[in-house]
This record gives structure tokens, sequence and C-alpha cells, in this order.
């Protein structure tokens, strides 16, 4: 899968040594892709007439090209393994402060490709060995946590420079939209358990809790406690297959569909292990297959750097959904630049939507729309799809431990920020939703967030669907 190619062209020279060509290709076709436009690459001397000129020596390009001059500090750092860009300095874009992380000479205030390349290819994800134990790029230390960017895509600020530019040079430039909504809410769901009362949670809530008092609580609250463990045990209903069901038809109810991201295998103690072939997933698969619904899969806790196990669960969830799965989203958000996106296109995904901050909501690659990741080890872009995580629930609740209502401002602002641009919001929340004892508010967090998504006119869609009215 791949999105549609843009109708207009513009003639586009990248004039860089050749270590740094792809990237700067790869880049500036990017800025471009929102707008219907591809770029043609020429030399400098079919720029007579217009385009774009991203070289070393601007006096290369005829001055009817937009010239861009790429600064030796520039080459240098794509070359090195600095961890910080060489400019950190904000420039005023309409009423936003926006970072300037390359300087360039030529025509253009900053270097957009170089800062578009930096963020969208994940290149401070290379040079940083900041992670938590699950190896994991956390937000705390980053650049966006340094610069106060998580909630800016950066690169959609970009891209409103390049558009103006454009057309002042009398260049066509068209904003692309969602079928027939501005901007698309996607509404994901990761289905790391089928049932809640499983041996560990029964001795949490009995012994643990119950007798033990380890959560320092009211004998009430304990009493209560060990009452709902021992009737969810007895019973044949668990809250958390009522939960996949109720999501459904909270979300079709809304004339909206979504994608559940299912495991099939479990390899390490971070995996609870389920039955993909079980009687209860059987019917769920075969409501979602005829409700528009997307499965996908949710990989095991090792799988995102272990190739075999990718193409084996994949293959797995084929035989088990009937549906051979597009859209990925790795367990634990786990994911290594320099082996995951390889591992994924080769396994045959066309959609990720793994890169979200574990530890904080935002824009952790600059955008709210989707790119093609980059292989930086191989240096080349992929055929795989990046609908970019904004916001997953239990960072709010769990991580930061908001209130109900402190979560739901936080989501809306990223709601409203997406809407703004035309983008995509991907939020993802589990199936432990409406497990009040648990997880108070998740589910009313969920249900406003897909009622704020209607009033405001967005595209309730799966990734899938998403990327396929992405025109």
């Amino acid at each position: 899968m791949s999105a549609s190619v843009g109708n207009v062209q513009i003639p586009c020279c990248i004039d860089v040594p050749e270590e740094y060509t792809p990237g700067a290709r790869y880049a500036l076709r990017m800025l471009l892709y929102p707008f219907r436009v591809k770029p043609l690459w020429v030399t400098p001397d079919r720029l007579a007439h217009g385009g774009i000129y991203y070289g070393v020596d601007q006096d290369n390009a005829p001055e009817a090209a937009w010239r861009i001059c790429v600064l030796a500090s520039t080459l240098d750092f794509f070359s090195g393994v600095s961890q910080d860009p060489p400019s950190l300095r904000l420039v005023s874009i309409g009423d936003d402060e926006v970072p300037v992380l390359f300087e360039s000479g030529g025509d253009g205030p900053f270097d957009l490709v170089a800062a578009t390349f930096f963020l969208l290819s994940g290149w401070q994800e290379r040079t940083s060995v900041q992670r938590d134990r699950h190896g994991r790029f956390l937000f705390g230390g980053s650049l966006h946590d340094r610069l106060g960017i998580a909630g800016l895509p950066v690169v959609e600020l970009y891209r409103m420079c390049v558009a103006t530019r454009l057309r002042k040079i009398g260049f066509k430039v068209e904003s692309k939209s969602w079928g027939v909504a501005d901007w698309a809410f996607c509404s994901t769901h990761d289905i790391d358990y089928i049932r809640k009362w499983r041996p560990g949670i029964v001795y949490r809530e009995i012994v643990q809790r119950g007798i033990l008092n380890q959560s320092r609580e009211s004998v009430a609250t304990r009493v209560g406690r060990i009452g709902e463990a021992l009737t969810g045990m007895l019973s044949p209903s668990d809250p958390y297959r009522r939960a996949i069901r109720r999501i459904r038809k909270e979300v079709s109810g809304r004339s909206g569909t979504a994608t559940f991201f299912f495991k099939v295998a479990a390899r390490d103690p971070h995996d609870v292990k389920y039955s993909s072939s079980s009687t209860f997933l059987q019917h769920e698969y075969a409501e979602l297959r005829s409700g528009g619904f997307e499965i996908g899969l949710h990989p095991s806790y090792h799988a995102f750097n272990h190739g075999a196990y990718l193409a084996e669960e994949r293959s797995n969830l084929a035989l088990s959904s009937g549906i051979k799965a597009i859209s990925v989203r790795t367990h634990y958000l786990r994911f290594d630049l320099s082996s995951t996106p390889r591992l994924l296109e080769k396994s045959g995904f066309r959609i990720d939507s793994s890169l979200g901050f574990a530890d904080h909501e935002g824009f952790r690659n600059g955008t709210c729309k989707p790119f093609q990741l980059f292989d930086l080890h191989a240096n080349r872009a992929l055929d795989i799809w990046e609908m970019p995580l904004t916001v997953m629930e239990s960072t709010l609740f769990n991580r930061q431990h908001l209130s109900l209502e402190e979560a739901r401002g936080r989501t809306f602002d990223l709601m409203e920020t997406c809407r703004r641009f035309g983008g995509v919001f991907v939020g993802l929340w589990h199936n432990t939703l409406w497990d009040e004892s648990d997880c108070p508010g998740w589910g009313e967090h969920f249900t406003s967030s897909l009622d704020r998504a209607m009033e405001t006119k967005a595209g309730i869609m799966s990734l899938s669907a998403a990327m396929d009215s992405w025109d």
C-alpha cells in the first residue's frame, strides 16, 4: 500500500554529496507530498523557468529557482554522530515559535529540507543512547522535551513555508483531504489480553490487595475487590471481552471504523498468552470484518527486531482471522530504527503506527501526517508508511497521572492541532476501557474523544482506510 502520488510535478535539483542525496530527496519529497505535488528530479540547468534547487552552491542554479543553500555544518552533522543539530534557535511562523535546526544560505530563511530529514527519519534516536528498560526512546531528555515542541507538528509548519514559496513562484499547491473530510481520526486498539480474570490478577486482587492490603485501602474497598474477583472467576463474561465488543459498537455507532491489533504469540513474560483461534475471537474477527474494521498485528515482545517472529506471527494471524494484516503496532511500542522498519517492510506490512512516545503525548517525528519510514542504515526510503501515534491513554493516566478532565484537555488540544493542519489524529485505547476498578475514566475519555471527532467533522477511520482516502 502507498498513498496516491501527486498530479503536479515541480522541477527539483538535489546538488549535494552522494551520501546525503537519498536523505535530501526523501525529505523534499515528503515536504511536497501532502500538496498533490511530487518532485521531478533535474539538473540545475533545467530550472530556468522555476523550481527548487537544494545544494551546496546557489550560483549553480538560475535565479528563477527557489535556492536553498546547504551549509558545510549541515553536511558535517549528517556525516557524524553529534546528538544536537548545529542550530537550535526559534523563529516565528505565524503565531508559532518554530525551531531552526539547520541554517541556510540562498533564498531560504533556514534549511527546511535538512530539518525535515532529521525529524522524519528519527535521526536523534540514532545518536541518543537514552532508553528505558524496554529499550524505548523516551520523550524525557529528547530534543522535543528541551525545545518544548512535543505538541507542535513542526514539519507541518515547514510545509506551510514551502507552500507559500511555491505559490509565489507560480506553482499550484493544493492540500490533500481524507475523502470528504478535512482531517482524520483513527481509533486504534491494542488487544494485549482477552480476559481480565487470569490467575495472576485474581491473586493480586484477593491476596495482595484484599488480604495483605498492599494498596492501603479501606476494609469496604478490599471486600469489594475480593467479591469482584470471585464473581469474575465464576462469570462466563469478562470486562476485557465486553470492552472489545463495546469499542466496536461505540465506533460503528458514530459511522466510523477502527483498527484492532491482535496478538498471536507469547514469547516473554511481557506477553499474555491467548488463543487467536478461540470461539470468542473467531466471532469477533467475523464481526470486525463485516463491519469494515481493520485487523492488524500486535507482535510479541521480542518480535520488533526479529524477522522470523514477525513473518510467523503475520502468517498465523492470517490463518486465524482470515485477514492478511497490512498494519502493525509493536508491543510496548518497542522500535529500533536500525532494524525494525526494514523488518516490518520485509514481513509484508505496509502501515506501522508505533512511533509515539510511551511517556508523553505528542508528535515524535514532528508531523501529524503519514510519512514513509527511512532506513538510516541502508540510506533509503522504505515501502512502508507511518501513521504517527499521537496519544496513548495509559500514558496520560498511568505515566502522567492525569485526571479525566486533564487527559481530555490534552487530547482535545492535540485533536484540534491535527484538525488545524488537516492531519490525522491516531489514538491508542486498550480493551481495559470501562474497567473502573483499575482504569477509572478511561472509557469516558475514549467516548468523549469520539464525540469530539464527530463534532469537528473528522473522518473516523481505520488506519488503512485513512491511508486509502488520503488522496
